[in-house]
């Protein structure tokens, strides 16, 4: 049998509902035999990131301490491997006023995305700033010629270069390179999150639905 692959599943946040992703990442890292899963919702058990092999950080706004930056540290010096999805990146808090309404949702003050932990954002490679303003969006939904593009680069894909690929409709992805701890491989995706996401993928169920005669 192989060896067995340790994980430390991080997934939660104060501002959304993650019971059904963890539900989900639970049951994905349950088909692999070799893969034994801790738990948290925050980075506070600085003895499971530091016996682990690797991580999955599926959070929003939970900004790790000094002592547990440490521990993060330590884990990717030794080769310990984070998979972070959602918003880990997103650290932000709200001004003191004014209260703001928008679509029945009432938010107790401007957003404020100042780089509040350079330490973690570092580690992350990435930081979220903000969403686009509301506001009318045109899209051009059709099925890009290459619904997948595989960039050989090293540094890429980059948000800059590649999001609007496929008019924004494509997915690129490279870095891709084996990972012996996982056994296997390891790559970064890059997707328009608005036009390949919300706008997009929305329309495009839509249209299956219609051309499945699911809808009229």
């Amino acid at each position: 049998m192989s060896e067995p692959v340790r994980v430390h599943l991080i997934c939660g946040a104060p501002t959304h509902d993650t019971n059904y992703s963890r539900l989900e990442l639970l049951k994905m890292t349950h088909e692999d035999e070799r893969v034994t899963v801790t738990l948290n919702e925050t980075f506070s058990d600085v003895k499971a990131i530091g016996g682990s092999d690797a991580i999955i950080a599926y959070t929003c706004n939970v900004s790790p301490t000094d002592a547990q930056l440490d521990a993060l540290e330590a884990f990717f010096k030794r080769g310990g491997r984070m998979f972070a999805l959602h918003a880990t990146n997103a650290l932000f808090g709200f001004t003191n006023g004014p209260v703001i309404k928008v679509q029945g949702i009432e938010i107790p003050g401007l957003v404020d995305t100042t780089d509040a932990n350079p330490r973690f954002t570092s580690l992350l490679g990435s930081r979220f700033l903000a969403h686009l303003l509301l506001g009318p969006l045109h899209v051009n939904v059709s099925a890009p010629e290459h619904p997948i593009v595989v960039r050989e680069e090293e540094d890429r894909p980059q948000t800059r270069l590649d999001v609007d690929e496929g008019n924004g409709m494509t997915v690129t992805v490279g870095r891709v390179r084996r990972d012996p701890a996982l056994g296997g491989v390891k790559y970064m995706a890059l997707g328009h999150n608005l036009v390949r996401g919300g706008a997009g993928c929305s329309i495009l169920n839509a249209e299956l639905f219609l051309a499945k005669k699911l809808i009229k």
